[in-house]
């Protein structure tokens, strides 16, 4: 039968380790424990943001998408009626293509959205790097 030994390093150390050792660790646990859950939280936030403007993104692309489809199917209608010429002029040309520059401009806001939350972010890093002077 295996006898465990009596003398172990490990159990040296511990024994040595002091209250206040024990104590610094600790807090060093808890501090890195705080730090990341921060870290995570902000990162969270910044993707969950982030993501939702991505969404509407993509359904604006969509948006744009059928707009084209319908312009190119109008359009095409007229071309083959012979009546090319009153394309510009035509109600449902004139809709769609202001549909289509109102996603547009929808879309565009939404870049400036993501790229807003980014800064914002970014600055933030900054700002508490500085306060907590870390260097990297």
């Amino acid at each position: 039968m295996y006898e465990e030994p009596k003398d172990r390093p490990e159990d040296a150390y511990w024994e040595e380790m002091s209250g206040a050792e024990d104590e610094r660790f600790w807090e060093k646990v808890r501090k890195g424990v705080k730090e990341g859950v921060k870290y995570t939280a902000e990162k969270t936030d910044l993707y969950a943001k982030v993501g939702g403007r991505r969404l509407a993104i993509v359904g604006i692309h969509r948006k744009i998408d059928r707009a084209y489809t319908e312009l190119g199917e109008r359009v095409y209608a007229l071309f083959a009626s012979g009546k090319v010429a009153e394309a510009a002029e035509d109600a449902e040309v004139k809709e769609l293509v202001e549909r289509i520059r109102e996603a547009e401009a929808d879309l565009a806001r939404k870049e400036s959205e993501i790229e807003e939350i980014r800064q914002e972010y970014r600055e933030r890093a900054e700002r508490e790097k500085k306060e907590t002077g870390e260097d990297s």
